[in-house]
């Protein structure tokens, strides 16, 4: 099904406890503790407590955490 009105990936963080992402993207690791995917051409990891992801419809998530402790997002080389 396509989108009517298609929108470009954004990434956007609010309050430190809230990274929402709208676009495609590959889980790699889920925990309580930890968050790993990669979208566009980059790898993003994410170390917080009591970590939650909520997977959106169409495309994308919301992370919630209780604490951030460090994010860290890297472009892939090729």
């Amino acid at each position: 099904m396509k989108k009517l009105f298609p929108s470009e990936p954004t990434l956007k963080i609010s309050n430190t406890e809230k990274i929402r992402y709208h676009g495609t993207y590959q889980i790699r690791n889920i925990t309580t503790d930890q968050y790993e995917c990669v979208f566009e051409q980059f790898h993003m990891h994410v170390t917080g407590k009591e970590i939650a992801v909520q997977f959106l419809q169409e495309d994308g998530f919301l992370l919630t955490c209780q604490s951030l402790q460090k994010m860290t997002i890297e472009r892939i080389q090729r």
